[in-house]
């Protein structure tokens, strides 16, 4: 959002921001009954004002699954 003040040609950024998401994952079938998943996840934020923080959150690991059915 921007504020313009025309007659003294003033243009103020207000509110704003920019987000980037990467997702990334990958399954692996180690045996017919066990199953790993490798996953990542980053989350990035930047406001366009200077009294906002960026931020940056990171999600990662593995997640293995086991079927005990037929």
């Amino acid at each position: 959002t921007v504020v313009r003040r025309i007659v003294e040609n003033l243009d103020q950024v207000n509110a704003g921001q920019r987000i980037v998401n990467i997702k990334f994952s990958a399954d692996y079938v180690l045996t017919p009954r066990v199953t790993a998943k490798f996953f990542y996840d980053h989350n990035i934020s930047e406001y366009k004002i200077s009294t906002a923080f960026p931020t940056s959150n990171v999600n990662a690991g593995i997640s293995v699954r086991l079927n005990l059915g037929q």
